[in-house]
């Protein structure tokens, strides 16, 4: 669970996974479908705007429902979240003075067993 005091945290730690999720596909670290199920889905975009995020996150968020697409369509992936990258970046500028009260991940929970490696 991750636990928030205000509508300007919740803002802020959407900002630095969109951000880190973007980077990660841009690089081919991760899979657009892992991106997806972690955080670029209509159910996330339905949280945040229960919550009166700005809808220029939760539009981010919806570009990263569509990255699919752009692959589909022979759109440069790359180029496609480069762009993204940047208007995060952009957004993450006006919460640098944000600063989280207390820590943020309370408690995991997994729910399949996983096996020691």
């Amino acid at each position: 669970m991750i636990a928030f005091e205000n509508k300007l945290e919740i803002e802020k730690f959407s900002l630095i996974t969109i951000y880190g999720l973007f980077k990660q596909v841009n690089l081919g670290l991760i899979s657009i479908e892992n991106a997806e199920r972690m955080f670029f889905s209509p159910y996330i975009m339905g949280e945040l705007k229960k919550y009166n995020v700005r809808q220029d996150i939760i539009d981010l968020v919806h570009e990263g429902t569509e990255l699919e697409d752009f692959e589909a369509f022979n759109i440069s992936v790359e180029k496609e979240t480069d762009r993204l990258i940047k208007q995060t970046e952009k957004l993450l500028l006006e919460y640098k003075n944000v600063e989280f009260t207390e820590e943020k991940l309370t408690e995991f929970i997994i729910k399949k067993e996983i096996s020691p490696e």
